[in-house]
């Protein structure tokens, strides 16, 4: 993903979910790096949180 000629790279957005989680992570391209974005840990004390 990070190796695709993206004609506009700020604009990549990829979300990931490990099998052992239930929640996404966001990463994006940024001064040519991919960096994480969303949480590394979700707050599950946050309304809505979905605990399955």
């Amino acid at each position: 993903m990070f190796e695709m000629p993206w004609c506009e790279p700020n604009l990549v957005q990829l979300l990931v979910m490990d099998q052992e989680e239930g929640f996404f992570r966001m990463w994006m391209i940024r001064d040519s790096e991919l960096r994480q974005f969303a949480p590394l840990q979700p707050n599950e004390k946050d309304e809505g949180f979905y605990l399955g």
